[in-house]
């Protein structure tokens, strides 16, 4: 099977640079870090009350909640820069004018990146093996939270990819990216309270649980908590949201409508990416089609004056 010839190339050039090994390093030490202070204390505090298993919970949800944010960075950032990046170093030309078509090149940089950012996960798994030392947690739990990380880090690098092929400039598209995903993070927590307030001012009664499901769906902490909650019980934030106001018993959780927002809007932003540089693919074809007839005019002309 032929490997897509952009994800070849940016898997070579990622993966030999000394930046590569420089952010799986630095992304682990934040990881271990983080899982380390916790189970210090945590061993410090057994000897005083003695072990309690919900501190094993504690350690999956705090080590968890740092991975979200860390793909929430990183995930944007890898992809903010794929196509700006080969307009600034003027090769996107040079990609545009080879038989790939618009789709192979988009997808290829998005496959790069995200491969990168599977990496990345891959590798914080024997930091959540610590988890398992003191129960509480399960396996099928761990690999469920991962695929949830996997359709973030999709869902934000589809949106870094699309900035970067609609701005000229790598560091705009990046600060516009992470921009967009700070208003879906905390964007829409203020929608959704300014739109609670108006109800309560209105209709004396807080947003029914629909409403504000498709409302903080789109928002990646909602879904992380949502997934937390199923699983080891951690509710205290729905009850904040008043999403416990479920009248008509309704079965689908924010994680689920989290998961539909992530498909769907990557599935959008790599088509919009697609739209955006097939023009350039057109103007490129057809100012070589124009400089070809200008040539061929010129000769047709030099040959008439060298008959006269």
């Amino acid at each position: 099977m032929m490997l897509n010839p952009v994800l070849r190339r940016e898997l070579k050039t990622r993966l030999r640079t000394w930046k590569s090994s420089i952010l799986i390093m630095l992304y682990l030490l934040v990881l271990v870090g983080v899982g380390g202070l916790f189970l210090a204390a945590n061993t410090l505090n057994s000897y005083m009350r003695g072990f309690n298993p919900q501190d094993a919970i504690t350690i999956y949800v705090l080590l968890a909640g740092f991975q979200l944010g860390l793909v929430m960075l990183i995930a944007p950032a890898l992809t903010a820069g794929s196509i700006s990046g080969e307009r600034e170093r003027q090769t996107l030309d040079l990609i545009l004018i080879t038989k790939m078509s618009p789709f192979s090149i988009v997808m290829g940089k998005l496959a790069a990146s995200l491969s990168h950012m599977i990496l990345l996960i891959v590798a914080s798994l024997p930091i959540f093996s610590l988890v398992f030392l003191y129960g509480g947690v399960s396996l099928w739990n761990v690999v469920v939270m991962f695929c949830f990380f996997l359709l973030t880090a999709l869902f934000l690098g589809s949106l870094g990819l699309f900035c970067s092929t609609f701005f000229k400039r790598t560091t705009v598209s990046t600060v516009v990216a992470f921009m967009l995903v700070l208003a879906l993070s905390v964007g829409s927590l203020i929608v959704l309270a300014l739109l609670h307030r108006f109800s309560y001012g209105i209709w004396q009664k807080p947003l029914s649980y629909e409403h504000t499901l498709w409302i903080v769906g789109v928002n990646p902490f909602i879904g992380f908590l949502s997934v937390v909650g199923d699983q080891v019980g951690f509710e205290a934030i729905f009850s904040i949201l008043n999403m416990h106001n479920n009248p008509n018993k309704i079965t689908i959780q924010p994680w689920q409508v989290n998961i539909i927002f992530d498909l769907v809007l990557s599935f959008i932003f790599i088509m919009l990416s697609i739209w955006r540089i097939r023009p350039v693919q057109g103007r490129v074809k057809k100012s070589k089609t124009k400089k070809s007839e200008k040539v061929k005019n010129d000769l047709e002309e030099g040959s008439k004056e060298g008959v006269v």
